[in-house]
């Protein structure tokens, strides 16, 4: 039986959604399963959380996010993916080895040499917590007009724990955060995650790090909450999930068969996710290189980097500056940008409002091998954009030529935040 299809993408999620219409877009053929799932919980999402509540009358909120939600879905309906050039199929199916390899839906054999899974594992509950009914954050935007008043623990070491604090506590909800890792952000440099946290707790959020679910102590402050979040990490689907007893590489190989299994995080930036893995997948197709760049942005939390290699005239890799700090004019946005000392950005990290934006300018600035005098001569979308690229290029002219002066002055900011009054709870 001839291999049909380019590309098999199990799940309409937002990623397989996504995926699907960027292969049709370089000629791919491609078919996206539906496998009961549709991208609406995290468009729901998205919606609920970059919302501009202040602005919009209490009256009109849920029907301002319902139309919201619909807009955003358009584009990834089953009609509109049609149109693209994507065989969209409303079932659901399973692997199949015999007589021949396969993904079986219905009476139906779709063969491919690519098969994506762009399904979602469920969160992982951690030990401690089982006794406890927890809400996911795909779900608890379900009640959201309902927490005003309430006391909410976001318990887990994703960022979306970070972005759910914030937006959760902005809606007038007393929150709590409680992170088992010695950091909140435990994928970054210390001093960018303290920051982080210093920021939550100005607005009042209670953060716990480094704590383990299983302190009795811990326990009875989470039970006197009203609702409890998982932000903890997505456990892995097994290949039993597909209909493979066992993914034999021989076998797999011998027929052509190639299953990537991809996370859906609501954390993802799903639109980068789907056009770099469709690249590496189809690379016949498309002729983009990304090896320049790397992404791991999400709605939380946004990282590009690119490779920190020296220069012909350097024999080891080049000393980075770490430029940190938040910007409350981009709707209170934390940042730490890595530069060279020669100027060159290499990597950056966002977390808050307009985290993917900006990953997106960094990640063109760094396969570009830009500097940041480059950045700030170009015309960026608007003028606080170019304002703060401005502002990196001080801060970095002011570390680049006096560097004892700007550890110094790190010194005497951790000394001011231990004398500090705010709550820190890092014990």
């Amino acid at each position: 039986m001839p291999i049909e299809y380019d590309l098999v993408i199990i799940g309409a999620t937002e990623l397989g959604c996504r995926m699907a219409r960027r292969a049709a877009s370089i000629g791919a053929r491609v078919a996206l399963v539906e496998q009961s799932v549709t991208p609406e919980p995290a468009l729901r999402y998205r919606a609920v959380i970059r919302a501009p509540w202040p602005a919009i009358p209490a009256d009109d909120q849920a029907s301002w996010l319902d139309l919201k939600v619909q807009d955003d879905a358009l584009e990834l309906s089953a009609e509109s993916l049609q149109i693209a050039g994507v065989d969209y199929i409303a079932n659901g199916g399973t692997f199949v080895q015999k007589p021949i390899h396969g993904f079986q839906v219905a009476d139906r054999l779709l063969r491919s040499s690519h098969y994506i899974s762009a399904l979602q594992g469920d969160r992982i509950v951690p030990l401690g917590l089982g006794h406890i009914d927890c809400l996911r954050p795909e779900s608890i935007v379900n009640q959201w007009f309902e927490l005003k008043g309430q006391r909410v623990a976001i318990v887990g070491e994703r960022p979306v724990g970070v972005e759910l604090a914030m937006a959760l506590r902005s809606s007038g909800a007393e929150v709590m955060l409680v992170v088992p890792t010695p950091q909140i952000l435990p994928l970054v440099k210390r001093t960018f995650s303290d920051r982080v946290q210093m920021g939550l707790e100005v607005v009042g959020v209670e953060v716990w790090v480094g704590q383990s679910y299983e302190s009795q102590s811990i326990r009875d402050r989470i039970a006197h909450c009203d609702t409890v979040v998982l932000a903890t990490p997505r456990a892995k689907l097994l290949p039993e999930r597909f209909g493979l007893r066992s993914l034999n590489r021989s076998a797999m190989k011998q027929n052509r068969l190639q299953l990537v299994i991809h996370g859906d995080d609501l954390t993802d930036n799903v639109a980068a996710t789907a056009q770099v893995g469709i690249e590496k997948i189809l690379k016949p197709w498309s002729q983009r290189s990304m090896k320049s760049s790397g992404h791991l942005a999400g709605l939380a939390a946004a990282w590009v980097h690119g490779p920190i290699v020296p220069s012909k005239k350097q024999t080891t890799t080049p000393k980075i500056i770490d430029l940190q700090g938040v910007s409350l004019d981009e709707g209170r946005l934390w940042y730490q940008v890595g530069v060279t000392q020669a100027g060159r950005i290499v990597e950056a990290y966002f977390v808050g409002d307009r985290a993917i934006e900006w990953s997106g300018i960094i990640s063109l600035a760094i396969a570009a091998k830009m500097s940041l005098l480059d950045l700030v001569s170009l015309a960026l979308p608007d003028g606080t954009q170019s304002a703060l690229a401005s502002h990196w290029l001080e801060e970095w002219e002011l570390q680049a030529r006096s560097p004892l002066w700007h550890e110094l002055y790190l010194d005497w900011l951790g000394f001011i935040r231990r004398r500090s009054t705010l709550p820190t709870r890092d014990r």
